[in-house]
């Protein structure tokens, strides 16, 4: 392709293109960051020197010339953008497939050729996944199952999107993908069908298909379910977290835990505080903090969230020998804004740690700042 351009003339001062191009081969980076929209202002005319200049030594210059060509929306500009997809250099491939997606609907055509070639796919795949349209759902979906994982994960991440019902079964047969990247896309892509309005799998069949992967041995991939399974949001959804967590707590990687109880506490039922109560009786105090914490955040519940961090003060919890403990449900009663909590802060004004104290003084003004409003 670039053999059927017009080769390029020297530079010269004598017309402020070829000013131009003197400086962005001369100049210094700042320098050719400010001509690029120069240069792709003259449109057409540019297209012949970058052709050349994709042949320069200085790899910097190389890719300022890609970056340029991507603001050319010609049919020339776009055969070498396509072109430059195989080129072994990853910088210059990324610019490349980046311009070709930001370019828009009329190249997936030319991607989707592109698809056809080992040495270009995962490039192809790459600017594909950029372009916002329901027609590149068909030629991800020939490539979904491709030999090389990096093509199969990229193409299932990029189906997320999309409504289309012959995209389910393969985030369904992703899940027993051998690569992890693989299964946490599919796992992600089956949530995300759950927060959508028109659903197209029963809930409970989600929750069966997902609920297996929270114990993947892979940490990634035993998160997403965990965030999939509370965006199917239901009971049985609720049950599966806090069952799993209540069951396996002393051999669940801290990360894991923590997650899940992050789920639960945002998926707003009564049940889900339940499971974070039941959490709080036993486990670590790393996991007491967390949930301590969360309970401050909750959006419904928050008069069932207050009774619980009340009665882990009443119980005398073991969790209450740590400062840091004593600080977050101080932190978490303010933030919940509950009245009922005024007493509890009243205790933990009397605190033995000063910043325990500070803590309580600034919830309790929390709370008198509410009342003020009524």
């Amino acid at each position: 392709m670039v053999s059927q351009i017009m080769p390029m003339k020297p530079f010269t001062a004598q017309s402020p293109m070829d000013l131009a191009f003197q400086t962005l081969v001369e100049g210094n980076f700042q320098e050719r960051w400010d001509l690029a929209k120069v240069i792709s202002g003259f449109g057409e005319e540019a297209i012949a020197p970058l052709a050349k200049l994709l042949q320069h030594p200085d790899s910097e210059l190389r890719w300022f010339a890609a970056r340029i060509l991507g603001e050319l929306d010609h049919p020339q500009a776009i055969a070498l953008l396509v072109e430059l997809l195989a080129t072994p250099e990853e910088e210059i491939q990324a610019i490349a497939s980046k311009s070709l997606a930001r370019l828009g609907e009329k190249n997936i055509p030319i991607l989707t050729e592109k698809l056809a070639d080992p040495a270009t796919r995962l490039l192809a795949v790459q600017a594909l996944s950029q372009i916002h349209s329901e027609h590149i759902v068909a030629p991800l979906l020939g490539v979904a199952g491709d030999q090389d994982e990096r093509v199969r994960t990229r193409a299932i991440a990029a189906l997320h999107s999309y409504p289309a019902p012959e995209i389910i079964p393969v985030f369904i047969k992703g899940l027993v993908d051998a690569a992890a990247s693989v299964r946490r896309e599919a796992v992600t892509g089956l949530g995300l069908i759950a927060s959508r309005t028109s659903q197209q799998v029963e809930a409970q069949d989600l929750v069966n298909l997902l609920t297996p992967y929270l114990a993947d041995i892979n940490l990634e991939v035993a998160q997403q379910a965990a965030i999939a399974l509370r965006r199917v949001g239901t009971e049985a959804a609720v049950v599966s977290l806090g069952e799993f967590i209540i069951k396996d707590s002393i051999a669940l990687p801290l990360g894991l835990q923590i997650e899940i109880l992050r789920q639960l506490g945002w998926i707003g039922q009564s049940l889900a505080l339940d499971y974070l109560q039941q959490n709080l009786d036993h486990n670590s105090p790393e996991v007491w903090l967390e949930i301590v914490t969360i309970l401050g955040r909750v959006e419904t519940f928050k008069p069932e969230a207050c009774g619980i961090l009340i009665k882990m003060l009443n119980a005398n919890h073991p969790g209450l020998a740590r400062t840091e403990i004593r600080q977050a449900i101080a932190s978490s009663l303010g933030q919940l804004r509950e009245s009922a909590g005024q007493d509890a802060l009243g205790k933990l004004l009397k605190d033995s740690d000063r910043s325990v104290q500070l803590h309580s003084q600034f919830a309790l003004k929390l709370l008198s700042a509410d009342d003020g409003s009524s």
